[in-house]
This record gives structure tokens, sequence and C-alpha cells, in this order.
């Protein structure tokens, strides 16, 4: 209790799951769907399971918005690291 006390509170999870019915899924992953074929210029499928199974990097800011996603190249992966360390130095609102 004592050590609990020094180091503070929990830090916030950093794997977040969405959970809900099929359809509300669906409505969720076609935005991403969108934005991926929009700015990675890759196929994302047609549904959501598709989706989940991209080789991508995705930077989600502290109030859970998604800021940005990568191929898993290097380039990809260098951006998706700028954009955290941006993150977590300036907040989601810099």
């Amino acid at each position: 209790a004592a050590a609990a006390k020094l180091r503070g509170p929990a830090p916030a999870p950093r794997l977040h799951v969405a959970t809900g019915a099929p359809d509300q899924l669906e409505v969720v992953a076609s935005g991403v769907r969108r934005g991926w074929d929009t700015f990675a210029g890759t196929d994302a499928g047609s549904n959501t399971w598709d989706l989940l199974r991209l080789p991508a990097y995705m930077v989600v800011d502290q109030q859970g918005l998604i800021r940005g996603f990568w191929r898993t190249d290097a380039a990809g992966r260098g951006n998706a690291i700028n954009a955290a360390r941006l993150l977590a130095r300036h907040g989601p609102h810099p």
C-alpha cells in the first residue's frame, strides 16, 4: 500500500477494445476503412475482419482519437514513432 502511494495512480491502459453488436462495429470500421483507402493507398478489404488483418501502425491520442495510421514498412514505422512522440510531448492539443 505504501509503495502504491509513492508510485501514484496506475497509468491508463494502452490497449482499448471496441465492443458492441456487429452492425455497430461495422459503422466504426467503415470509417477507418475509408480513411485507410484514402491515405494508405491500399485495399482495406470489404468487411471488419479484413480491416483487422491489415498490417498497420495506428496512433491513438490521449482522448482515444485516431491520429494516424501507416503501413508496416520502415517509413510507416518512423512516422508512427514520430507521431507518438509528438503526442507524448505536446498532448492532443499542441
